[in-house]
């Protein structure tokens, strides 16, 4: 008995003389081979991908769910503090009038590079140097604060007029 170039017997029903092809061995059966598997990294990639766009639609789901939410409460927007609460709050208490203007992380960052550059200028100035020299970074960025404070709460009042077009406080109906 002779043997192919693969080491097999001559008839066996996957030696067709062509290596991998998927045409019918003499034998009347469709001997297919099987096909590559992918690699590791593709089926990683695959699997990501997949998450990716699950994430993404469950997030458009949450979006759409918070919207129906909102217009199924008739929310309107809230009137805002008048200009001069928010300055006083914001002279008071660094970052308290971004939160009355419903920023709330912008009053936190506030806060943070406050006492950063106050923390700073510090630490490079020698002691001799007065209170005010000493913290004057954090100073810097309060006034910052406060003037942002004040106009933002400007906008905010203008547009809320433009909205209200003098309906007793009321905004106007779509």
């Amino acid at each position: 008995m002779s043997t192919s170039d693969a080491g097999r017997p001559q008839g066996h029903p996957d030696d067709d003389g062509v290596c991998g092809s998927t045409t019918a061995p003499p034998g009347g059966t469709s001997a297919t081979r099987r096909p590559e598997r992918a690699t590791r990294s593709a089926r990683r990639r695959a699997r990501q991908d997949r998450a990716y766009a699950d994430r993404r639609s469950e997030r458009a789901a949450a979006r759409a769910r918070a919207a129906e939410a909102r217009d199924a409460k008739g929310s309107q927007p809230r009137k805002p503090y008048p200009v001069w609460v928010v300055t006083a709050i914001a002279f008071v208490l660094p970052g308290g009038g971004q939160v009355l203007n419903a920023d709330p992380i912008r009053g936190i960052i506030m806060q943070f590079f406050m006492m950063l550059l106050a923390f700073i200028t510090y630490m490079v100035t020698s002691p001799d140097i007065s209170y005010f020299g000493r913290f004057a970074g954090g100073f810097f960025i309060y006034i910052i604060a406060v003037l942002d404070a004040y106009s933002i709460a400007k906008k905010r009042s203008r547009s809320w007029e433009r909205i209200c077009d003098g309906r007793q406080g009321q905004p106007a109906q779509s």
